[in-house]
Formats: structure tokens, C-alpha cells, sequence
């Protein structure tokens, strides 16, 4: 008898429960509760030294013992996760610091924290090729054959967790926002691409670079797309934007 290759019953329920299994949190989010629990304890501690210099005579050293020890139990049972998502931050910074020091270097203008009506933009690129508004997302990191993300130009799916349309939003209102700021400030309609880079990812982007009005993509990648884009901005529109941006960041130092 041949065996038939279509997957039994134990297979079909295990891919279901992966497809359905729920995003992981951050670690920043997965903290939380510990670092709540020492924000209590030392209110504690502050209202029995404030009651024991007052008119009762209560001494705080209980409760100063209680809560140094919770803190070295909490920072001890949280240290490796701290020290992971430090990592990741330190990591993030530099390979983005990379990506934006080679665009520097083909001529292209940049700004950093550029404040927008739904929050500040990371970073924008001013180039002959477009404007391009950039945030970076940056997500606590699982063992390294793990780290995988697709795009298919609407959803953004983190390894086998299911897509989450919700996460290009942000950043594709910020492209909106900026490109209005630019045609105010110098009556130009300037073409500007929303860009959400994932440091330390694997990022399969499909489809995107025509069919999609945001890139999700790994900083390493950012300036092969924008010299593979066609140029779009002559040199003096380049020069006009970037002394906006300028002038316009220049309100808020």
C-alpha cells in the first residue's frame, strides 16, 4: 500500500494552533508588571519616612528592608531580559546609524526627530529620488533562525504569527503628514514614501516596492531601493526641502 501524503488530523490541528497563537509581547510590555510592583513598594517606603519624621513615631526600616529586597529579587529575575532588550536597542542604533551615514555620503539630506502631527518621525532621507519618512520599530529579538518578517504590501507578519494590517499605519499617516508640511512651506508636491525599518530582521517584502505605499524593510536595504528608485526631485527641490525641514526644526530647539 502507498502511503498518502496528506498531512493527518495531529498536523492540520498543530499548523491551526500555530496560525492562531497570539503575538508575542514586547519586553518592554513584559516588564511592566515588575516595574510596577517597585513603583508601590517605594511609595510605601516614601509614606512611612514621611509619617516617621511627622507626629507618629513609626519607624520606615520595614518597609525600606521589604523593598530593597523585591528589588534585588526583581532586578535579578530581570536582568537577562534587560540586558537583551539593551542589546537590542544598542544594535538597532547602530545598524541604523550605518544606513543613514551611506545615504549621507551619496549627498542625500537628512533629519532626525522630526515633529509630526501624530508623533515625531525618526528619521527623513531628502534625495533626488523622493522624501522619505522613516520609523523604526524595534521588537525584543528571538533566537536568530527565528527572525522573520513578511510583507505583502498591506500586513506585516512576524514569523508564524498571523499579518497585522494595523502596523503600517502609523508611519504611512507620517509620509502623509510630512508630505503636506513640505507643500506649505514650499508650494513643491514633493513624491514622499513611508519607510518602516526592523533592525536585527529578516524582512521578505513582496511585491512592495511598486504595489505598496510603505517599505517595510531591514536598514541594510534602505539604500539599495532609494538608488533603484527613479529620480523624481532635481537638485535645487532637493536643496529647497531640506532648508525647510530645517528652518521648520529649528521652531523646536
Amino acid at each position: 500500500m502507498v502511503p498518502s501524503s496528506k498531512p493527518g488530523a495531529g498536523h492540520m490541528v498543530r499548523a491551526r494552533q500555530r496560525r492562531l497563537r497570539p503575538a508575542p509581547q514586547p519586553a518592554a510590555q513584559r516588564l511592566l508588571p515588575a516595574a510596577g510592583a517597585l513603583l508601590v513598594l517605594w511609595m510605601v517606603v516614601g509614606l512611612e519616612w514621611l509619617w516617621w519624621l511627622g507626629p507618629a513615631e513609626l519607624s520606615p526600616l520595614w518597609a525600606t528592608a521589604i523593598a530593597t529586597l523585591t528589588t534585588a529579587w526583581v532586578v535579578t529575575r530581570c536582568w537577562p531580559e534587560l540586558r537583551r532588550l539593551l542589546g537590542v536597542e544598542a544594535a538597532a542604533q547602530s545598524s541604523v546609524a550605518e544606513e543613514l551615514e551611506q545615504l549621507r555620503k551619496l549627498g542625500f539630506r537628512l533629519c532626525h526627530d522630526l515633529p509630526l502631527d501624530s508623533g515625531n518621525a525618526d528619521h527623513v532621507v531628502v534625495s533626488t529620488h523622493g522624501v522619505y519618512c522613516i520609523e523604526v520599530r524595534r521588537r525584543s529579538l528571538p533566537p536568530r533562525l527565528e527572525r522573520r518578517i513578511r510583507y505583502d504590501g498591506t500586513a506585516v507578519a512576524v514569523n508564524n504569527y498571523p499579518p497585522d494590517a494595523s502596523a503600517i499605519l502609523r508611519p504611512l499617516a507620517q509620509a502623509r503628514q510630512l508630505k503636506r508640511l513640505l507643500k506649505e512651506r514650499t508650494g513643491v508636491a514633493y513624491p514622499v514614501r513611508a519607510v518602516l525599518l526592523y533592525p536585527g530582521w529578516q524582512v521578505e517584502s513582496l511585491n512592495a516596492r511598486e504595489h505598496s505605499d510603505v517599505w517595510v524593510l531591514a536598514p541594510k536595504s534602505l539604500a539599495m531601493w532609494i538608488r533603484h528608485e527613479p529620480e523624481r526631485v532635481t537638485p535645487a527641490d532637493m536643496r529647497k526641502a531640506a532648508a525647510a525641514l530645517d528652518t521648520y526644526l529649528g521652531r523646536f530647539r
